[in-house]
């Protein structure tokens, strides 16, 4: 057993040792696992940023009321003659001008960036109470939008980004020149990729008189969403459900993550194919290559196994180099750094790429597998060469 053991050491030395000879094959082997460890860790960052900005937008004493059987504020239409029973609901804090209650509706507008790039975005109307209503946003500079005029607030990510939505800059929508006259601060999360604005007069510009797509509520605690809930249900005629934001933003940062994996795991496995027949290739040559040195190994008496092992730590070392560098590369260049994607409403969601542990595992496994497949044959191969002299492999 030790002799096994000393065997495999000192083979897997020799074809380690011997790598510098194999450069020019051993090099686009790490490049091709590289780049594709490095397609699927931006696709898995991508996922986990987007979750944790959206999911991040949510609060337990703020809930969302939609119409009945609405999976999103998009898809829902409230009449705003249903808004009246909603002022002695159970559960909703009151400040000094009553209930607080934002009935809210939503456009798509278009800005350019700092660069010029042209982007929808996302305009929220709300009531007076919208700000009230949000207990993790804030102002951060200037003021509010006062009712009735062409004022608009506007998320920090989007003032830091976008041209014409700087703090007192002016932007023409609809015809008419809104001034941005605030910046809020929501600490980084989805809620900051929006525009707020009154809500009747983006009902007026935008077509949206008649009906709502939402209702924020402010709640008196977290537990309060349990009687509002009850109160809603009781009423037929309403036909409107209640979700505490937090939870609804956890599901809207769910299905937006699995679609973004739906997408990023078959092209980073699909490129791990490609990495596979890469790596395939890369370890049949090698095996050529080292031919009198496998049939040397075999006279001198080294049995099948270490020839077997030593290859596979070949491919291995070459697999893990390639992911080391994908790793290295994304955390220097991806992780942290701003993108956007597209929302429910088909507008830009800012957010950061978010590269977690368990993200680099993942990459991992999918590339140790695919060390496994990659040297398994051809090292079969090299433990099998006869002793007489023959053709390569």
């Amino acid at each position: 057993m030790f002799s096994q053991v000393r065997q495999i050491g000192a083979v897997a030395r020799i074809a380690l040792l011997g790598l510098p000879s194999r450069a020019r094959m051993s090099l686009a082997a790490v490049f091709g696992i590289a780049l594709a460890t490095l397609v699927l860790l931006g696709f898995l960052a991508m996922a986990s940023g987007f979750r944790s900005t959206v999911a991040g937008a949510g609060s337990d004493r703020s809930a969302v009321i939609l119409a009945e059987g609405s999976p999103s504020e998009f898809a829902s239409a409230i009449d705003v003659g249903r808004l009246a029973q909603l002022q002695n609901a159970p559960g909703i804090a009151r400040g000094a001008d009553g209930p607080l209650i934002s009935p809210e509706n939503f456009a798509t507008i278009s800005a350019v960036d700092d660069h010029g790039a042209e982007a929808n975005l996302s305009l929220r109307g709300m009531g007076t109470q919208g700000l009230a209503v949000r207990p993790l946003a804030k102002l951060a500079a200037g003021r509010m939008f006062a009712p009735g005029s062409s004022e608009l607030v506007v998320g920090a990510t989007l003032a830091a980004r976008y041209r014409d939505l700087k703090l007192g800059r002016s932007i023409r929508l609809a015809g008419v020149v809104w001034k941005v006259v605030g910046i809020f601060d929501a600490g980084g999360s989805a809620a900051e990729s929006e525009v707020w604005a009154d809500r009747n007069l983006v009902a007026q510009f935008f077509g949206s008189s008649g009906a709502v797509q939402s209702v924020r509520v402010r709640l008196t605690d977290a537990a309060a969403i349990g009687p509002l809930q009850r109160y809603l249900a009781a009423d037929p005629v309403l036909k409107l459900t209640a979700r505490s934001e937090k939870a609804y933003f956890a599901v809207q940062a769910r299905n937006m993550g699995k679609l973004i994996l739906f997408i990023g795991w078959p092209l980073g496995i699909a490129m791990a194919v490609g990495a596979l027949a890469g790596a395939l290739n890369t370890m049949f040559t090698s095996v050529s290559a080292r031919a009198e040195e496998i049939r040397t190994l075999r006279i001198l008496g080294y049995r099948g196994l270490p020839v077997f092992v030593s290859t596979m730590a070949e491919a291995i070392l070459l697999v893990l180099l390639g992911c080391a560098v994908a790793i290295l590369f994304a955390l220097v260049f991806l992780h942290g750094r701003s993108a956007s994607t597209i929302g429910g409403n088909l507008a830009q969601v800012m957010f950061r790429f978010d590269l977690s542990v368990a993200d680099i595992l993942q990459s991992l496994v999918v590339a140790l597998v695919v060390a496994v497949l990659g040297g398994a044959v051809p090292a079969w191969r090299a433990a099998r060469r006869p002793l007489s002299a023959g053709p390569a492999v």
